[in-house]
């Protein structure tokens, strides 16, 4: 038997017993019932839809399993933003942003939030992170649940659709604007700002950040936590800025069992 560790990512336990044959029970059979004949008697009683629900249950198993062993060999992949920070002077590192991934999506597109709000309240104000790729949609299903912050609570999808234009600078474009407005700064201080800084609306920094990038047309950046760096892990994800301007919540639900399934297939 496999066991995910969500506490430690980089381990996948096996346990079984000591001179274990798989397929073998080692529980004591009734008597004048073995386990083979108790099996095949079975097998003869059950009917067509009985063993077809049987058999969707094991590819469902199955599916959990490898979606373990999955996150425990990409887990390498999985992403922490820039790999290597540094206190080199901002302008000079300004090369290992990405400069084509800025962002122009249309009205109407559905983008996805993952919470543990059953109402999408972040929606309504402050800033949003989100997707908006279907196999990045998929990664997140499969992937946030086990996040620490969410761990022991429901998870609700939510599906957020466009009312305006979200335009997002590319990687480079925003470290620019950073560094306009803050000359000196350094690589680390960047990445501390757009890691720890960026969601505060409070942050007198924050606010002239933003408010840069609402003069130049801009609603949202790209999440570098996620999409940047040389680990990335996703392609779509944005951080939006005043969301209640241009988005509405369309469609809220309880993350169920069936999505678990599928993300590891799709993502």
């Amino acid at each position: 038997m496999w066991t995910y560790n969500y506490q430690r990512p980089n381990e996948l336990y096996h346990h079984g017993v000591k001179g274990m044959k798989w397929g073998v029970r080692h529980d004591r059979p009734s008597k004048g019932n073995t386990h083979t004949s108790s099996n095949n008697s079975t097998k003869r009683g059950l009917s067509r839809k009985q063993k077809i629900a049987i058999g969707v249950a094991a590819v469902g198993g199955m599916a959990v399993i490898m979606g373990a062993v999955y996150l425990h060999k990409k887990n390498s992949y999985l992403p922490s933003g820039i790999t290597t920070i540094t206190t080199t002077p901002l302008k000079d590192s300004l090369d290992m942003f990405s400069s084509k991934n800025g962002v122009d999506l249309r009205k109407g597109i559905k983008l996805q939030r993952i919470s543990s709000e059953a109402t999408e309240h972040l929606v309504k104000n402050g800033s949003s992170y989100v997707s908006y790729k279907f196999k990045d949609n998929m990664k997140y299903i499969r992937r946030l649940p086990n996040e620490s912050w969410l761990s022991g609570k429901d998870v609700y999808v939510h599906k957020i659709r466009t009312t305006k234009p979200v335009k997002a600078p590319s990687s480079r474009e925003a470290a620019n604007i950073y560094l306009k407005l803050f000359p000196d700064s350094t690589q680390a201080g960047y990445v501390r700002f757009y890691r720890n800084n960026v969601r505060d609306p409070e942050n007198p920094d924050t606010i002239r950040f933003i408010k840069e990038l609402n003069k130049r047309g801009y609603n949202a950046m790209i999440d570098e936590n996620d999409s940047g760096g040389t680990r990335k892990f996703s392609d779509s994800a944005l951080l939006l800025f005043n969301p209640s301007e241009y988005t509405s919540n369309s469609k809220s639900h309880k993350l169920n069992k069936i999505e678990r399934v599928m993300a590891v297939y799709f993502s």
